[in-house]
């Protein structure tokens, strides 16, 4: 699979808003259940933004979906690649990106507690 990153972004964004569209969901009512702007949603569907792992593995929550339908191509002979490195995504990546963001949290909290 050769695609840059334009590429990638405009075929997330095509699969999102078909996955949407296909529950029933407007992007305000998706929006709402992400917990980010519908403006931010819009810029992903469109391909202006690209949507965070977290948001990602979010989306995928929401829509019933995996990690591969936000990312196969109609022109994608290997759904089994995609799969396959969404699954890496989300057993590697996700657990590293969430140990962060709650650590990450935790200092917040302390320079908070610090400053009062």
């Amino acid at each position: 699979m050769n695609a840059n990153k334009s590429d990638v972004a405009q075929i997330f964004a095509q699969n999102l808003k078909k996955h949407r569209k296909r529950i029933g969901l407007t992007q305000k009512q998706l929006s709402e259940r992400l917990e980010i702007s519908q403006k931010h949603l819009s810029f992903i569907e469109t391909g202006v933004q690209f949507a965070s792992a977290s948001l990602i593995d979010k989306i995928c929550k929401e829509l019933n979906i995996s990690c591969g339908d936000l990312f196969a191509s109609e022109k994608d002979v290997n759904i089994k690649e995609v799969n396959m490195i969404c699954a890496m995504m989300q057993n590697i990546v996700m657990p590293r990106f969430l140990a962060l963001e709650s650590k990450l949290q935790e200092i917040e909290k302390s320079l908070n507690s610090n400053k009062q």
